[in-house]
């Protein structure tokens, strides 16, 4: 039920301005296109997106059409600042559509950087568009995961009590292999 009120310029409701509606049911519509139930959440190089994207179908109203439990959504890069930075791992793009949702899970990027976004295409025959796209957003670096060698010993031998002519350097990296700069958390012991 709707209820009009007419207002004058100053926003006062005129006497007797008002009319209220006959009673009425709003059903569902059809599919037309998919929504964002949950975005992208802190993105970090090598780790999962916390949280992951749940991505929905719904009618021209935006309702959630909890029917849908057929055809699928596939995650994949739109933008990024490198074309061979990508969304991994390639076994968690395509999800299901269950109850009209789609749950993407352990979604992430390797390399820090901004300027990326993601599109959603389903297979879903929709009436609006079959395509959803992500705003930009950046991915940092992360916290300590690798040790990995730069540098490591040229000749293959030291000799006792000399200095090394090329001596080995360590490299701290975030679980994407982004290099991290400054660290104050984690300590190395030799």
């Amino acid at each position: 039920r709707l209820q009009f009120i007419a207002l004058d310029p100053a926003g006062n409701q005129f006497a007797g301005g008002s009319a209220l509606s006959e009673y009425f049911s709003v059903y569902l519509g059809a599919p037309y296109s998919m929504f964002f139930q949950s975005l992208i959440g802190l993105a970090t190089g090598g780790s999962p997106f916390s949280p992951n994207p749940v991505v929905g179908v719904g009618d021209r109203g935006g309702n959630l059409i909890s029917t849908i439990n057929s055809g699928t959504v596939t995650a994949s890069t739109f933008t990024a600042p490198s074309p061979e930075f990508k969304v991994l791992p390639q076994s968690n793009l395509r999800v299901e559509f269950i109850n009209g949702v789609a749950t993407f899970q352990g979604l992430y990027i390797d390399q820090e950087g901004s300027g990326y976004s993601l599109k959603f295409s389903t297979s879903l025959a929709l009436t609006g568009s079959q395509f959803l796209y992500t705003n930009a957003f950046g991915v940092q670096i992360g916290e300590a995961a690798l040790l990995t060698f730069d540098r490591t010993i040229s000749s293959g031998s030291v000799v006792a009590g000399e200095f090394m002519t090329s001596p080995p350097r360590l490299t701290l990296r975030d679980a994407g292999g982004n290099h991290i700069i400054r660290d104050n958390s984690n300590g190395l012991q030799v």
